[in-house]
């Protein structure tokens, strides 16, 4: 079984691969870490918790990097909307994002697994 940290920044196509990930059956989503990319952080959280509502899975959800480090925050809402999911008003989950930042979960989870853990990078 492959373990996964799937890091993204949840706009449609991110929640389109995290559907997959979750439905193979060959990998252990270890948890969901996000930063902000074609949206907010904020939002791209939501995101990550509304798709795995809609997948029934209690995955947990980090939240990490606000903005890039190195260069300008530049989004992609012109292509997902502002909501990262074509604006059609169906971002509300009920589960919030954990408290402790995706950094630490990454290096506590890498320290748990050595070897073992795949970072899945699909932000940018």
């Amino acid at each position: 079984m492959r373990k996964f940290i799937i890091d993204t920044d949840t706009g449609s196509d991110d929640a389109s691969a995290i559907m997959m990930a979750i439905a193979s059956p060959d990998v252990e989503i270890l948890g969901i870490t996000t930063l902000a990319g074609n949206i907010s952080l904020e939002q791209a959280t939501k995101n990550a918790l509304q798709t795995l509502e809609i997948c029934g899975e209690d995955i947990k959800v980090y939240p990490g990097a606000a903005a890039p480090i190195r260069r300008p925050l530049v989004m992609a809402d012109g292509v997902h909307g502002k909501d990262g999911m074509g604006d059609q008003g169906l971002i509300h989950p009920t589960r919030t994002a954990e408290t402790k930042h995706a950094v630490d979960f990454i290096v506590e989870t890498a320290r748990k697994y050595p070897g073992e853990v795949e970072i899945v990078a699909l932000g940018p």
